[in-house]
């Protein structure tokens, strides 16, 4: 379950802290500050390792810049890609309207589907038209539309795929939480801090508040500024926090957030129940 690269890191050291560290502080050559050092090396090694096993690959963990921390990663192959995709091949006519009327596609799209309620009237999508990395790492999923009838519009089917994507960041909150690792504040970032019903979904999925900030900006930003911290602009990491200031926050609205928990389980199951004929046919349609 090791990344190969932190299992070498984790021999090379412990192989010379065992052999040479060790024997120097006995015979005085190092101090022990020098000594503790290079324990707490190993330390933070071992604690990287029982996160990454516990965690089963589901999400990446790895140790981070900013001192006594960890940077615990997952990744959806698309969300803004499956967005670009409904805006290109199912509302084509709002892109060719965009350059006449200078309203952008995305908003006109966020707007249609506002008075679609909560669960898209019995529509899901299982958001992997691409495959999936985390918590599936599976490249052979595939997207799935289950529910469809008559009465359903385009803006339904836009709306469950809104709703599939939060319902995915939800099973890596509950990753996270059920490894003891508390998720005390969400912040979104990027171009979907645009779509406020976008964002609305998320809250209610998650049953968390999501915040935004002033600059929506995602890791370019944040390289920026830790940048600056290391050429001298600012003092400390504290110092480096106050630069984000808050915008807009998202709360759970109880009606539709109680929909939501109800049908969780329900969207993990339409993948474990439909995984074989998703690789059947992907791989079909990959030639494989």
């Amino acid at each position: 379950l090791l990344k190969k690269s932190i299992y070498k890191r984790l021999l090379d050291k412990s192989f010379r802290f065992t052999i040479s560290d060790y024997n120097l502080f006995k015979s005085g050559y190092i101090s022990f500050e020098q000594f503790l050092k290079s324990f707490n090396y190993i330390k933070s090694l071992l604690e990287e390792i029982k996160m990454y096993s516990q965690m089963k690959r589901q999400i990446i963990a790895n140790t981070f810049i900013i001192p006594d921390t960890y940077s615990v990663c997952a990744g959806t192959n698309t969300a803004g890609t499956l967005t670009k995709w409904f805006k290109e091949k199912i509302y084509f006519d709002k892109e060719a309207e965009e350059a006449k009327s200078g309203i952008p596609a995305f908003q006109a799209m966020a707007e249609s589907i506002r008075r679609i309620p909560a669960g898209s009237d019995g529509l899901m999508m299982l958001p992997y038209p691409a495959g999936e990395r985390t918590p599936l790492n599976d490249p052979f999923a595939t997207g799935l539309l289950i529910g469809l009838g008559l009465s359903h519009t385009r803006e339904h089917m836009y709306r469950a795929a809104l709703e599939g994507i939060a319902y995915s960041i939800a099973q890596h909150v509950q990753i996270m939480e059920e490894n003891g690792l508390l998720v005390n504040k969400i912040m979104a970032v990027g171009g979907g801090t645009k779509n406020d019903v976008w964002l609305q979904i998320i809250a209610d999925v998650v049953g968390k508040p999501i915040h935004t900030a002033e600059v929506t900006i995602g890791a370019a930003y944040g390289d920026a500024l830790m940048a600056s911290l290391q050429a001298g602009f600012y003092k400390d990491w504290d110092a480096l926090s106050r630069v984000i200031q808050p915008k807009e926050t998202y709360i759970p609205e109880p009606q539709a957030s109680a929909y939501y928990q109800a049908h969780k389980e329900l969207f993990a199951q339409l993948y474990e129940n439909n995984q074989s004929i998703m690789h059947i046919l992907s791989k079909e349609r990959r030639n494989i």
